[in-house]
């Protein structure tokens, strides 16, 4: 596995738990980025109205001018924590006020590259993020534990957060500028925004220079079709691809035997516990988290 960080205690919390935290942006930076974000964000759905991810529900055009200011102001800052690194996508995310029911499962990101390398998501907040208006809880060290390919055509397992002890979810309170980077292995999920308020963050992703930028394909039970794409791909087509659908012009590269592992809240705490050196869960707790969950 490539290391990027060029600060050993960013790597070495990568490795162990799948996240690291510090402060990213300036408020002036803050700024800027609000100003393009209350500029973009119409609102126009009812999907909006929950949860908006400006590369879904703005233009192409749109798309690629955002991504491409966020990754002007954040570039520079990057540039003192990785060397010899990429940067991709770049956009808004918000997350709606006045909603008790938003609360985004755990989950993990696609895989858009093949080892050695890691991709990791950059996630910033433009506000202070808090449990109340949204922020986002991750399981430590569950980045570890399974090694599948995710995309659309995988069962990219979303499981509910009270469905696992609560002794393994951390929850990542973050101030306005500060940012969290994560594997796409780690599972990771955001609670509902029950303020008046929305949640604002923009996001992007970085991996090693150099790294393939790939999709993987389900062929079958078996087997997997993996497919050379271009980053802007997955903004023109990103519909399509979370959909499971491939664009036409992309090159298949290779097809390898894999077999996906299916991710169940019991699989994902029984692995949680061996990786934590904790005992499995008794007969009398497995009741009880039946009949209290």
């Amino acid at each position: 596995m490539k290391n990027i960080f060029v600060k050993e205690e960013i790597h070495a919390h990568l490795e162990q738990f799948g996240y690291y935290t510090l402060p990213l942006l300036i408020k002036e930076e803050v700024n800027k980025l609000l100003y393009l974000f209350n500029d973009t964000n119409t609102g126009k759905t009812q999907e909006n109205k929950q949860f908006y991810l400006s590369v879904r529900e703005c233009t192409t055009d749109k798309s690629i001018e955002i991504s491409a200011f966020i990754k002007e102001i954040i570039t520079p800052k990057i540039e003192s924590l990785a060397s010899d690194f990429t940067l991709y996508g770049g956009a808004f995310i918000k997350k709606a006020g006045n909603n008790l029911k938003n609360e985004f499962p755990l989950h993990q990101d696609f895989t858009l590259t093949k080892p050695p390398h890691s991709m990791y998501a950059i996630w910033i907040a433009l506000q202070d993020t808090t449990i109340e208006n949204g922020a986002m809880f991750v399981a430590p060290k569950s980045h570890k534990l399974f090694n599948n390919l995710l995309s659309s055509n995988y069962n990219n397992t979303t499981i509910l957060r009270k469905d696992i002890s609560e002794i393994f979810i951390k929850p990542i309170e973050l101030k306005a500028g500060e940012a969290i980077i994560f594997s796409d292995k780690l599972f990771h999920g955001s609670y509902c925004n029950s303020t008046n308020n929305d949640r604002i963050a923009v996001t992007a992703r970085i991996t090693s220079k150099g790294a393939p930028f790939v999709f993987y394909q389900k062929k079958d039970d078996k087997q997997a079709s993996v497919y050379r794409i271009s980053p802007l791909d997955l903004i023109q087509y990103f519909n399509d691809f979370h959909q499971g659908k491939i664009p036409e012009h992309s090159i298949l590269e290779a097809e390898i035997p894999y077999q996906h592992i299916v991710v169940n809240s019991n699989l994902l705490e029984q692995e949680l516990r061996k990786v934590n050196n904790m005992p499995p869960l008794s007969f009398i707790e497995k009741v009880k988290r039946r009949i209290f969950s």
